[in-house]
């Protein structure tokens, strides 16, 4: 399947992701998961919304490597099913 369509399906299915889970999900290297993000993104497809840490907490750890959080982009499905 083409990368593009892998990935805009893998988001419609899981309804967000990071680029860390799509790139280990679908073993894509980080730039080409980069661009369709960005295509995806300007066709309105998927929105991108900042990370929070998934400790809830504001220890800035995320930032530094400390946790498994990323502290990018989670990229949501922005279109009706």
């Amino acid at each position: 399947m083409n990368p593009l369509f892998a990935i805009r399906d893998f988001i419609k299915t899981n309804q967000v992701a990071s680029d860390v889970q799509i790139v280990a999900s679908l073993e894509l290297p980080k730039p080409v998961v980069q661009q369709a993000l960005e295509h995806w993104s300007r066709r309105g497809i998927i929105c991108a919304e900042p990370a929070t840490c998934s400790s809830g907490q504001s220890c800035r750890n995320c930032a530094l490597g400390g946790c498994h959080s990323s502290s990018g982009n989670l990229y949501r499905w922005n279109m009706p099913h």
